[in-house]
Order: C-alpha cells, then structure tokens, then sequence
C-alpha cells in the first residue's frame, strides 16, 4: 500500500498570500519576496521581512489571493523577458509605487554619503534624476513632494549638518520594474 503524498506548493516571487494568523501590526496580506527551502515574506501592511520554512508556509498558508509572474521556461525566453521588463526610464519620467515599498535612502554629504530608509505608498509619485550606469543597476529617483518625503525620512542629525547635499531614493532596475508604474500626464519639472 503507498501512502498519497501532496507535492509541495509552488511559490512564486510576487504571490499575494493570506495567513491563517494576523501579523502583530494587524495585517493579514504578505507578498513573496524570496524563494528557497526557507520562504521570504513581506508584509505588505507595515513592510517587515520574514523568513519561513516552506512546510511551515504550506501549513499557516489560508488562501493565495494573487499569483506572481512565473518564470520562462527557457534561457532564451528569460533573457527576452527581463531586457522587456528592465526598461530603463528615461530621466524625468514620473512614476508611482504599486504597493507600499520599504526604499533606500542616500544622504549625500559633501564628501560621503550615508545610508537612510523610508517608505512609499501607492500615493506617492517619484521623479526619475538618474539612471544606472554599465557598473550599477541602480535608478535614482526624488518624490515630487520632496519637502514632505525629505521631512519624514531624513534624519534631523543629517539635514542639519552644514555639509548635507540632498538625498536620493536608489531603487534596483528589477524592482522599479516589477513594483513601478509610469504616470501619465505628469509633470516632470521639480517643485
């Protein structure tokens, strides 16, 4: 007699999924944002990252509310699909967030910079200033309310230095492709 046993769920990076519990911030939503023997969780409510053993996610796992991107299946097809998706946007181009989105920060200094977090929400528009270069995959971007943006998430001990410059949002090429979308009708000239 063989014993029936159920294949194990198929992850992908984007999946929206419900849990059985509510995270402590009272959010029950979470995205997958890494895949493995052990699962990456974002909770999409207050952008905390977990890590789950895959079993554990099976069992605690209630409903999958949306199904991220799955992969080509080819080389061929995977290379076609990310030089589609890694479009680089050209500067001034105004863009908003999809979802809420824990961002890093560069603090630029006269003569170092120091590293900030913040977040985004749906709500949020951001200005393309500067994309990568042949050594970064990196896009730089400035909220069109900076004052705002700059107020909430640069650290007063940094704004007041004499030597402080600005600060630039750094997004990855691969997240501002999956996590961004482009406004129409914007404008792309600064406050």
């Amino acid at each position: 007699m063989t014993m029936a046993t159920d294949a194990p769920f198929a992850f992908r990076i984007g999946d929206r999924l419900r849990l059985r519990k509510r995270h402590p911030c009272g959010g029950w939503t979470w995205r997958v944002s890494r895949i493995g023997a052990d699962i990456g969780l974002l909770c999409e409510s207050c952008g905390r990252r977990v890590m789950l053993e895959r079993t554990q996610l099976e069992r605690d796992m209630k409903a999958v509310l949306e199904r991220g991107v799955e992969a080509p299946a080819t080389s061929t097809e995977t290379a076609a699909a990310s030089a589609d998706r890694l479009r680089i946007p050209e500067i001034g181009t105004v863009l908003k967030p999809c979802r809420l989105l824990q961002v890093r920060i560069a603090c630029y200094l006269t003569s170092t910079a120091e590293m900030a977090s913040g977040r985004l929400s749906e709500s949020d528009l951001v200005r393309v200033v500067a994309v990568p270069t042949s050594e970064s995959r990196q896009v730089s971007l400035e909220p069109v309310e900076s004052d705002r943006f700059e107020r909430t998430f640069i650290p007063g001990g940094i704004r007041s230095q004499e030597s402080y410059q600005g600060f630039a949002i750094l997004i990855d090429l691969p997240v501002l492709a999956r996590e961004f979308a482009e406004v129409d009708g914007q404008p792309a000239a600064s406050e």
